[in-house]
């Protein structure tokens, strides 16, 4: 349980336009990895999804996705 006293929120201008790019990665570490690298740049995403190996084996078994068997990992990035 927790309680919030404050918080500070930084407000960003609407984007004229939003790009969107999904990665499949053959390792978890390899997809945090990578957002590490994007979170250390200059232009932050605004959005950042990552899907771990346990919800892509589930997003398999439901949605009938064809992924390869060495997926572990996903990011879903907006700009």
């Amino acid at each position: 349980l927790a309680i919030i006293t404050e918080a500070t929120l930084k407000l960003t201008p609407t984007p004229f336009a939003v790009y969107t790019f999904a990665a499949f990665f053959a390792s978890e570490d390899g997809a945090i990895a990578a957002v590490e690298k994007l979170m250390s740049t200059r232009e932050i995403p605004y959005t950042l999804e990552f899907i771990d190996k346990v919800a892509l084996t589930k997003l398999k078994q439901t949605q009938n996705l064809s992924l390869t068997e060495n997926t572990q990992g996903f990011l879903m990035v907006e700009y």
